[in-house]
């Protein structure tokens, strides 16, 4: 059995896939499963998508990724 992931190796995954996870990723549609992230952080990433599109919103989600647990 696989020990489980350190935060180190999540934002290790995170950067190596994060050119597929912009292209294949729409933010606003994993908000409602990330309970990690704060009303705010999900408000932010929203706002995001709608003035400057998905591809910002997926450098705001991941920023806000990387600072939460």
């Amino acid at each position: 059995m696989r020990p489980p992931y350190t935060k180190s190796d999540e934002k290790k995954i995170l950067d190596t896939r994060l050119k597929d996870f912009m292209g294949e990723v729409n933010p606003v549609d994993l908000l409602p499963y990330l309970s990690c992230l704060q009303q705010t952080d999900k408000e932010a990433i929203e706002a995001t998508q709608n003035i400057k599109g998905p591809t910002t919103a997926n450098q705001t989600l991941v920023d806000r990724l990387k600072r939460r647990e």
